[in-house]
């Protein structure tokens, strides 16, 4: 091979290892990137488990108040008849 042949041939290799080189640390970026982001989606996926989980025990709060508050109402109808009858019984006993 004519020295300049080899002269060149070893430029085209330089440029050959500087591109692998630049792709392999690309693919090395992409990957941290990639891995990163992974990390990120499990987090997130955790925080929507989580937020569900909210969500279900906040509905079934507030299933329970609305049952504690018809039970409430209940009793109010019932104290107010209560105090009704307990008026008309007065009424009664001092007309008598």
């Amino acid at each position: 091979m004519a020295p300049a042949t080899t002269d060149i041939a070893l430029e085209l290799g330089y440029h050959k290892l500087i591109h692998l080189k630049r792709i392999n640390r690309q693919e090395v970026e992409a990957l941290k990137v990639q891995e990163d982001l992974q990390v990120k989606i499990s987090h997130l996926q955790g925080r929507a488990i989580e937020a569900e989980c909210l969500v279900a025990k906040n509905e079934s709060l507030h299933s329970a108040l609305q049952k504690e508050e018809f039970v409430l109402a209940g009793l109010k109808t019932a104290l107010a008849l209560e105090e009704e009858e307990e008026a008309r019984l007065k009424v009664t006993k001092l007309e008598a």
